[in-house]
């Protein structure tokens, strides 16, 4: 029998992929080995791998009634029900339930499949057949422009290809729009915002033919065009400042995120390094830092702040399975990535092979691998890289007086016998009664013999080889290493130290490190700054140090450290730790200035994978010498062999100093410590030369010390880490894991043979490949969201899905002629913007002829310029503006949001925001995930939860109860009567001005009388005084009121 498709409802693109990322993922985990064509035998006959076998049900009856989840079989079974419990070994969770229903309510959308045999046509997984035979994939390539009848239409080269398919058709494009409808859509398209009366004005007087031109020109280079535009990029990166779940918990410092974003279009970044610096802004060397901007700005690491968009996901705050957790943050982060830099839906292929586009398991989980290598952080992005300056020229100096007071000790010292004698006398008793502290002196460097068998080693910082991941210069530039000589600082009396064993040191002159009152603090099991301040939480950013991941076998990690710590223990990335769940991750060891080995209780998290983050216990000194993992407590290094001092050694070790050989002989090493830290017993003269170096030293020192940024603000940002891989989790589950997966990029993208990630995460290399010439999608995206933003649809219209369940592009050659430009232009994304604009394309009007309405009904082959409602942002601002509060003030910590008598649930914030929102624009109010502003939500802002680069565009009855029964918008109305009240003028100018602030434009004369009847009316029933020549305020609100209920003010032509 040949093979058919089956016959069922056409699904919108959200429907089928909420199928594909929810549900079918969930049927192929918890379904298939029982229900599917692959089982050895299908339990009740029934099949759940296809909408036809589900409709048709197993032995009893429809597994399903679409639209109907509560008399839906399926929905009873898995909520365990009278008939049937299933899955039999455990119900589903919660969530996933709701899924189900949610799925059947929605009709069970399923995309079209063939069926052959009654059962579904399963096509073996073709990776290169499958790029070969779609669109998207192909290479990039610039067309030849069209020939068209009309060339006079054309101002730009994309009218060429608009016009030769209207052409083709038989259609004419429509007349242009008139000026003051082509200079709204200016104004909002760009900004955001009406124009103002002087801009109009200003517009209607210039008759040049570049007067359009100008106004583009002006808005582009407005520092509101980053707020308009910032605000399309956010919908992608599912921006919010609140982690959503159960209790809402915040994002700290997420508007930091939104700040970037908006200064970055602001300055035009092209877009290969804006996608670069998303992707591995923490990488790359030198980083982009702010041109301009006062002190506390100048130094701020641009490109570091990027890459928040990682974490810009809701987290749950006590996951049980913190694995599977680990594996839904990646999945989300990965659906970002994918969708908003090449329109692919990659997360599709996380249970099993893409159903129908060429991508792999394999590139999914290759993709995760660069998210396992990196986790996150807090970072002081105004001081990260003028403070690693200052502590290399800090390291340079030590380094630069080191060996000179090495050699001035030794020359000052090797002095005859006799005068010798009274330091060797000295070093006598010294050493005679000496308890000398651990070392691992007697074994070699490889190799540690005091380590139980059954542990393994995380770190150890005698090894060179160790990596050294730290979150700013507090602990150096790297490990101290044995025989290194430390000179001594202000307020000592040694010369110097000479190191006995590898260690990470905290350096007090680096760690003394203060926050602004406007950063927020990320805090662990803390409920207020306050609380995160007593525990220290406060005080860990610039001051982290870092281990490898590692699994834990044992269950106990064991630290060699002196002085006091504070640990968390990062277990598969989970760090939102609120509640007693994951309170054990955290510990604080008191201070003790011996080394010791202090242990920290996991057995709870045997075979996780987890990473250590150290930092000081308030400003006590902190030494890390080894981290160690095990179940059984390692013994100290140990100790030194007898040292006993003689004229010969002393002279041995004062050649070691000079050499630098210390490292090799322990009582040589300690020795010449003990000799630097005792300048006491010197002879007067070496000791004065050695002492005015040292001088020297520490004045220059502080010099260098004076240009320290103490104070930085924090942002949420990525850390690099070591060079991991993600195993394969065969049919997405987290229980059932499978091989590693090397890191790479899609390979129908960047082929099989991609070089190997050998050290670091290698999100630079994937940036890299992402942004090679021969990848057609990030520009073909861009270019292509571009288009969307300004005409109201894409050529691909499924802006976020280029693959098979996408829309296949309207005009195919136009999407790569503007990619092509696009590149042409070095990426710069207002030059596109500008040439669409000045298209004929663009200018044109909304009024179709009844010819090509009748041909093309949905205006595919755009014969004029389709009518679009404003964006919630854009009808809340203009309300402000017209009100006269909208506060130009850009950046900063949000405005908390208004909250609602009806806004309520666990994590609602302590205190609402005023009503206005302080006059701030809409992007500058905070987004809480659970507490959404019911405005905005109306007008369909996003919920976010994953990346949107269409929004709905709804027309419900609950829009026009907003706009005549919400407070804000009554308030706005108000506000604006007042205004106008204060113009110079009569009633007429007055209702100019109204008509011209709201439409730019005057009223027609019916128009104009209406609003002057309407006025009369409400004047009476607002009880005027008899006689009074003015209309009340009252009056004046109501029409202001009513003028926002207007369909023309929240819809461009």
């Amino acid at each position: 029998m040949g093979a058919q498709v089956a016959e069922q409802p056409d699904f919108s693109d959200a429907d089928i992929e909420f199928f594909e990322s929810k549900v079918r993922p969930l049927l192929v985990e918890q379904c298939y080995q029982c229900h599917s064509s692959q089982s050895e035998t299908i339990e009740g006959g029934l099949r759940l791998d296809s909408r036809a076998a589900i409709l048709a049900g197993g032995d009893t009856q429809p597994a399903i009634v679409p639209g109907d989840p509560d008399e839906s079989l399926l929905i009873d079974a898995v909520e365990y029900g009278d008939l049937y419990e299933m899955p039999p070994q455990n119900k589903l969770p919660d969530a996933s339930l709701a899924v189900l229903r949610e799925w059947v309510q929605r009709g069970a959308p399923w995309p079209q499949e063939e069926l052959a045999g009654g059962g579904t046509h399963v096509e073996a997984f073709d990776l290169q057949k499958r790029k070969s035979e779609h669109w998207a994939w192909q290479p990039l390539r610039n067309p030849a422009l069209p020939n068209v009848v009309k060339s006079s239409w054309v101002k730009q080269p994309l009218d060429r290809f608009v016009l030769a398919k209207l052409e083709a058709e038989g259609l004419s494009p429509a007349d242009r729009a008139q000026p003051h409808t082509l200079l709204r859509r200016a104004y909002f398209d760009l900004i955001g915002l009406p124009p103002s009366p002087k801009a109009i004005a200003e517009f209607a007087a210039d008759s040049s033919p570049d007067a359009f031109a100008h106004v583009v020109d002006q808005l582009l280079a407005s520092p509101q065009f980053g707020e308009r535009w910032g605000r399309h990029w956010l919908d992608l990166m599912r921006y919010a400042e609140s982690r959503g779940h159960e209790f809402d918990y915040d994002t700290p410092n997420a508007w930091q995120y939104r700040d970037y974003v908006i200064r970055a279009l602001n300055a035009d970044v092209p877009y290969d390094q804006f996608v670069t610096e998303h992707i591995a802004g923490d990488l790359l060397d030198p980083p982009r830092r702010s041109s301009q901007g006062a002190d506390s700005t100048k130094h701020r690491n641009e490109s570091i702040l990027a890459t928040g968009f990682w974490y810009l996901g809701d987290w749950i705050h006590s996951p049980v399975d913190t694995r599977k957790d680990e594996a839904d943050r990646i999945d989300n982060s990965i659906d970002v990535l994918s969708k908003a830099f090449l329109g692919l839906t990659v997360s599709c292929a996380r249970c099993h092979d893409h159903k129908f586009d060429a991508i792999s398991q394999e590139d999914y989980y290759a993709l995760a691998g660069f998210l396992q290598s990196s986790c996150y952080r807090q970072v002081r992005f105004e001081s990260l890289e003028h403070n690693r300056e200052i502590a290399s020229r800090l390291d340079q100096l030590q380094g630069e007086y080191a060996g000179r007071i090495a050699k001035l000790t030794s020359e000052g010292l090797l002095i005859s016998a006799d005068e010798m004698e009274a330091i060797l006398q000295a070093a006598q008793v010294e050493f005679a009664c000496d308890s000398s502290e651990p070392t691992t002196q007697g074994h070699p460097k490889s190799k540690l013999p005091m380590l139980p068998e059954t542990s393994q080693l995380v770190i150890d910082f005698e090894d060179p080889a160790a990596p050294w991941y730290t979150d700013g210069p507090a602990y150096g530039a790297g490990p101290l290493r044995r025989g290194q000589l430390v000179l001594g600082t202000e307020g000592t009396s040694t010369i110097a130290e000479v190191v006995g064993r590898g260690q990470a040191r905290l350096r007090p002159d680096l760690a003394d490190l203060t926050i602004p009152a406007e950063s927020q603090t990320d805090p662990a099991n803390s409920s207020s700054k306050e609380e995160a301040h007593r525990k220290n939480w406060d005080q860990r950013p610039g001051r982290v140090l870092r281990t490898p991941l590692f699994e834990l076998r044992g269950g106990k990690v064991y630290y060699l450290l002196r002085g006091a710590a504070q640990v968390q223990v990062v277990v598969d990335s989970h760090r939102l730790l609120h509640g007693p769940l994951h309170r054990n991750t955290i510990k604080t060891f008191k201070n003790a200035d011996r080394w010791r080995w202090v242990e920290h209780d996991l057995r709870a998290y045997r075979g996780h994978r987890v990473h250590v983050e150290i930092s000081p216990n308030q400003d006590h000194p902190l030494e890390i010498a080894m981290v160690v993992e095990g179940d059984i407590a390692p013994q100290l290094p140990a100790g030194t062999t007898d040292t006993k001092p003689s004229q010969s050694t002393l002279r041995e070790a004062l050649r070691s100093l000079v050499e630098g050989t210390l490292d090799e002989d322990e009582s040589h090493r300690k020795i010449a410590d003990w000799i630097l830290q005792n300048p006491q017993h010197w002879p007067a003269a070496s000791r004065m030369k050695v002492e005015q170096a040292l001088a020297e030293y520490q004045q220059r020192r502080q010099h260098v010390l004076e240009d320290l940024r103490r104070a930085s603000a924090l942002a949420p940002a990525i850390w690099d880490g070591d060079s991991e891989n993600e195993q394969l989790l065969i049919r997405g589950n987290t229980r059932t894991p499978g091989p590693l997966v090397e890191r790479r990029l899609l390979s129908a993208i960047a082929g099989d043979q991609q070089t190997k990630i050998t050290s670091g995460s290698g999100r630079l290399e994937l940036a890299n490949r992402m942004l090679d010439e021969g990848n057609p999608f990030p520009a073909r995206v861009m270019a292509n969201r571009i288009w969307h933003h300004l005409t109201g649809r894409g050529i691909v219209p499924s802006v976020d899905n280029f693959g098979v369940l996408g829309q296949a592009p309207t005009h195919p050659e136009l999407l790569d002629n503007l990619a092509s430009r696009f590149i042409e232009y070095d990426w710069s994304i207002k030059s596109l913007v500008r040439e669409i604009m000045l298209s004929q394309t663009y200018q044109m009007s909304s009024i179709s002829n009844s010819h090509a309405a009748e041909q093309d009904p949905q205006n595919l082959l755009l014969h004029h310029m389709p009518i679009r409602r404003l964006q919630a942002e854009a009808i809340r601002d203009s309300m402000l503006k017209l009100a006269g509060h909208l506060d130009s003030q850009q950046f900063g910590p949000s405005v908390p949001t208004y909250l609602t008598k009806f806004m309520n649930g666990r994590g609602r914030p302590a205190h609402s925001g005023p009503l206005d929102g302080e006059g701030r624009r809409t992007i500058y109010i905070s987004v809480r995930r659970n507490f959404l502003s019911p405005f905005m939500l109306t007008f369909d802002t996003p919920q976010p939860v994953g990346p949107l680069g269409r929004r709905s565009v709804s027309n419900v009855p609950a829009q026009a109860l907003v706009l005549l029964n919400d407070p804000f918008v009554a308030q706005q109305a108000q506000r604006f009567a007042k205004r106008l009240i204060e113009l110079e003028g009569d009633q007429r100018r007055r209702i100019d001005r109204l008509y011209l602030e709201a439409f730019a434009r005057l009223p027609e004369k019916s128009e104009a009388a209406a609003a002057q009847d309407f006025l009369v009316v409400q004047a009476a029933q607002h009880q005027a005084i008899a006689g009074k020549k003015s209309v009340p305020e009252e009056a004046w609100t109501d029409l202001c009121h009513v003028i926002f209920n207007v369909k023309e003010f929240i819809y461009l032509d």
